[in-house]
This record gives C-alpha cells, sequence and structure tokens, in this order.
C-alpha cells in the first residue's frame, strides 16, 4: 500500500472534477449565445 500514490490518486481526481466544471460552465456559455 502506497500511501503516496493514493494521495496523488485523490489530487489527479479532483484536477478531473474541477476540468468537468469547467467544461460544463463552457457549454452552459455555448448555449446561452445560441
Amino acid at each position: 500500500f502506497d500511501s503516496g500514490g493514493r494521495s496523488m490518486s485523490i489530487r489527479v481526481n479532483a484536477i478531473g472534477i474541477e476540468l468537468n466544471q469547467d467544461f460544463m460552465l463552457i457549454d452552459k456559455k455555448k448555449d446561452a449565445h445560441r
């Protein structure tokens, strides 16, 4: 069990969630422009 690897995967997961939210915001802005 590698605690360092686990914290790294959690960090990557958090970054992925943030990117997902950014893409959703971009999609909402695109919809607003239509």
